[in-house]
């Protein structure tokens, strides 16, 4: 090697950096995106077309459906594939252009095709994502919440930034915003890392994608893995349907709704040092035993909600959020990562997202609903206590499991987050 050149081991750490530093801009940018988009999308559309109440629940359904149907069948693909960086351009690509699709829709058939487009696309964007994430970190020594909390960061920027625009510039603003952030997201995609991990078992044409259905059917026939999904859906459905109807919570206190905004970034912004520290936590308490804590914590959140709260104690659950969902986020992936057999980790990210955010999702929203109509907004938040304490027990019983059974996915976990420690091996 010639005086002056870089060696293989400084070339290899700046790549690594280059594409660390690519990843945390893709998260950050993909969830401003949402956080200009979604919490505003009522509001939009009631200023570009005359909605009605079903009209306007129908269009709040569609981004939830999607997840629940198409989101699995990019994780197949993904996996089948292994095209992992091809897809996530493609997508994002079709994302963009359904984003200006919206903003020119004028009617309630346009605005429909239009959210189909946007939401069927970028539920392909976070499952592929996190998968290559997980494969980075393990092979860096790099954790995935030093990731993921970009992505906190980001959300909270895009709600704000979105929320005080609009005030001057008009609704319209929220889809401008989301269709920026896209595309700078889309243009960061090649400086990406691409591997997805090594397959367990090679193969090619219809043969690979045997071997990739006949992993997820083992995946789907550990007895952890299906009870963790259905946890994933007791315990992340009311996380995400809190973003409805905390508004309505607070505004029963008597705060305005622009309040209730400035609360959901404190505690979206507060899941950020927690998202960072997770996996050190989990190195020494145990990755199950960590994601049960988070939940508990979770559902004494939804207990307080019970009740008309001081404003100490208000903010006192927004720290309790920023514990439980900044922990929750990345090890409940973490987990299920551990759980699966590498060559379908984006099929197994996709089936616990379509789980939590789409499923559980949808049906506490719909749930919610029906309650809020009949009784009031403590009713709701009783039944998301029911189901995160539902989800609790569903994790103390994989716990009873695997203790009695003495299946290998504790050790899998161990050593899947003892790598995140691990400096990468140098050629």
């Amino acid at each position: 090697m010639r005086m002056g050149q870089p060696g293989p081991a400084a070339v290899l750490s700046r790549s690594s950096g280059i594409q660390a530093a690519a990843l945390k801009v893709f998260y950050f940018c993909y969830f401003a995106a949402y956080g200009s988009l979604f919490p505003y999308l009522v509001p939009y559309l009631e200023e570009r077309i005359v909605l009605s109440g079903l009209q306007a629940g129908a269009l709040l359904a569609v981004q939830p459906l999607m997840l629940i149907v198409v989101q699995p069948l990019w994780g197949l693909l993904c996996d089948t594939t292994r095209q992992a960086k091809g897809i996530l351009a493609a997508a994002s690509l079709c994302m963009v252009a359904s984003g200006l699709a919206l903003s020119a829709a004028d009617s309630f058939t346009g605005v429909v095709l239009a959210l189909v487009g946007v939401a069927s696309f970028q539920c392909a964007l976070m499952p592929i994502a996190d998968s290559l994430t997980m494969a980075f970190s393990l092979r860096t020594g790099r954790t995935y919440g030093s990731f993921g909390l970009w992505g906190a960061i980001g959300f909270s920027a895009g709600v704000f930034v979105t929320g005080r625009l609009a005030g001057g510039l008009g609704m319209s603003v929220a889809v401008w915003a989301f269709v920026t952030a896209s595309v700078l997201g889309l243009l960061i995609l090649l400086l990406l890392p691409g591997e997805l991990g090594d397959r367990e078992a090679s193969g090619s044409g219809s043969g690979e994608q045997a071997s990739t259905l006949s992993a997820v059917l083992r995946l789907l026939r550990l007895p952890q893995v299906w009870m963790f999904l259905l946890a994933a859906l007791l315990i992340m459905g009311p996380v995400f349907a809190n973003n409805t109807y905390f508004g309505t919570y607070a505004a029963g206190l008597g705060g305005s709704v622009a309040a209730a905004g400035l609360l959901m970034l404190i505690a979206a912004g507060s899941e950020i040092p927690f998202m960072q520290a997770a996996e050190r936590f989990a190195a020494r308490l145990g990755l199950l035993r960590l994601i049960t804590v988070a939940a508990v914590f979770t559902a004494v959140r939804w207990y307080m909600y019970l009740f008309g709260l001081p404003q100490p104690l208000l903010y006192l659950t927004l720290l309790l959020q920023g514990f439980s969902v900044g922990l929750l986020l990345p090890l409940t992936i973490r987990y299920i990562v551990a759980a699966a057999p590498q060559e379908v980790r984006v099929t197994a990210i996709a089936l616990y997202s379509m789980m939590g955010a789409g499923v559980g999702n949808a049906f506490c929203n719909f749930a919610g609903g029906l309650l809020l109509h009949a009784y009031s907004v403590h009713a709701v938040y009783l039944f998301f206590a029911v189901l995160a304490t539902a989800g609790v027990l569903l994790l103390g019983g994989i716990g009873v499991i695997e203790r009695r059974s003495g299946n290998k996915l504790p050790q899998r976990q161990a050593s899947v987050i003892m790598e995140a420690g691990k400096p990468e091996r140098m050629p």
